[in-house]
């Protein structure tokens, strides 16, 4: 059963990402996507369940939005595939944010999942999910030194 905290957060930030990605809209409509209103309530739904599963929490702006913004412009990046793409995308953040343990910003981590999808990966999600944090790295350019079970920037 789910705190009472838990609930608060999920109400409070659910109708500010809708706005969020509502506003979105109209920044990637220049990229041929588009999220329609069920769309828009899926990534919504997806985000506060990742937020709940991982244990994190968002004030202020989502990440959700900073993902669909900095893959927008993805060759491999379709309408026909954009939702379900961005929800893929939102799941394997949060699955690298808590492997990476604070050691890459959230946008950094972003970055580097676009570098290596439009690369290595070639748009596939399956090869994006199954790589490591220093794939990641290593194709955005980050140094990042792994030390036993622990990271450093170097």
């Amino acid at each position: 059963m789910e705190n009472d905290f838990s609930l608060v957060l999920r109400n409070m930030s659910a109708p500010a990402l809708t706005t969020e990605l509502e506003a979105l809209n109209a920044r990637t409509e220049a990229f041929g996507l588009r999220l329609s209103q069920d769309d828009i309530a899926s990534v919504v739904q997806a985000t506060v369940q990742a937020l709940t599963d991982s244990g994190r929490m968002e004030f202020g702006h989502s990440v959700a939005c900073d993902i669909a913004w900095t893959f927008c412009d993805s060759p491999y990046l379709r309408q026909e595939n954009y939702a379900e793409t961005l929800l893929e995308l939102i799941d394997a953040f949060y699955f690298f944010k808590n492997t990476c343990d604070g050691l890459l910003s959230d946008q950094e981590l972003i970055d580097a999942m676009r570098a290596f999808y439009d690369s290595s990966c070639q748009g596939s999600l399956e090869m994006l999910r199954d790589a490591s944090l220093s794939d990641l790295c290593q194709a955005s350019g980050l140094n990042l030194r792994i030390y036993g079970d622990r990271s450093w920037n170097i």
